[in-house]
């Protein structure tokens, strides 16, 4: 049992009533973005033929992976406080796992898109659907020092997803010699629709998870289903690029980038050279403002563990 009698995860969670306001709602915002949407696809100018094609190939190859990527991240997040309440946590305990991960994104979205340069971007979203998956994993387990792992393991995955996702579509799509440039701001336009739509689906998905299974777990457990699929994807159907040049455009065919190619003079250097080189430039480049909030992270914990003590 949690503390303060509430049920174990494994309880039954009562159905809760429907709030005919906020599905109304909703509904409104949705038909409100769809129209926004469309009048400003109206507005724009119209693509060739086979421009057209192209656009529509290159949105059907990158859309699905990265809106499952999304679906992972939607998912699971209006849980996350329910359970560690349910497995007995205060809110001191719960406000130290929520600084941890924030810290960890801070932290880790400084090197993620130097290593994403080096190593690969398409690697880097195969990355993320292991080490979200393994966090989401971690949930399952009462014990504080594996959801603080959880935690540590989400802030890095969400680095991931809101930067080597969409590099590599840049990327991807500025060196397909088939794709005009105008029709990037149209692919943006259309991902930030479908990621709206995403967080709604997976928000009554996971809703529905929980309340047909009895378990606050569910859509945790769910994520590495979602994520295994999105690797799928990415493996079979992405191609690798890289970062460096003066355009950021990739370079070379179909978006592909040869390490000893870069504009850098790294020609014939070893990976763990380029890495070293990638991550010593980021340090470098650490903002003065992230570095006082990496800081006031650091005292709240040091508080919280004195007034702990």
């Amino acid at each position: 049992m949690a503390a303060g009698g509430a049920p174990g995860l494994g309880a039954a969670v009562p159905a809760a009533s429907v709030d005919w306001g906020t599905i109304v709602a909703l509904a409104l915002g949705v038909l409100l973005l769809a129209v926004m949407v469309l009048q400003d696809i109206g507005n724009r100018r119209p693509a060739a033929c086979g421009d057209s094609a192209a656009l529509s190939k290159f949105q059907a190859l990158y859309l699905p992976p990265f809106l499952l990527a999304t679906f992972a991240d939607w998912i699971q997040g209006p849980y996350q406080y329910k359970v560690y309440t349910q497995y007995g946590f205060d809110e001191h305990d719960i406000g130290r796992l929520y600084i941890c991960g924030f810290g960890s994104s801070l932290l880790f979205g400084t090197y993620v898109a130097a290593v994403a340069d080096t190593y690969g971007r398409k690697s880097n979203c195969l990355l993320y659907c292991l080490v979200y998956s393994l966090s989401c994993l971690t949930k399952n387990s009462p014990n504080y020092h594996w959801l603080m792992l959880g935690r540590v393991l989400g802030g890095m995955a969400t680095s991931i997803l809101f930067a080597s996702f969409e590099s590599w579509c840049i990327t991807a799509y500025r060196s397909n010699p088939s794709l005009e440039a105008h029709g990037l701001d149209a692919v943006f336009t259309n991902i930030a629709f479908a990621n709206a739509l995403t967080a709604i689906v997976s928000s009554l998905f996971g809703d529905f998870l929980v309340t047909a299974t009895g378990d606050l777990i569910a859509p945790f457990n769910f994520v590495p289903l979602v994520l295994a699929c999105c690797a799928l994807l990415i493996a079979t159907t992405w191609s690798e690029n890289y970062g460096g040049g003066d355009s950021g455009d990739g370079g070379g065919e179909s978006g592909q980038r040869s390490r000893t190619e870069d504009g850098d003079g790294e020609a014939g250097r070893p990976d763990a050279w380029c890495g070293a080189r990638a991550f010593l430039k980021a340090a470098a480049t650490v903002r003065a403002r992230q570095a006082r909030l990496l800081l006031l992270i650091l005292l709240l914990l040091a508080q919280d563990q004195q007034t702990d003590g």
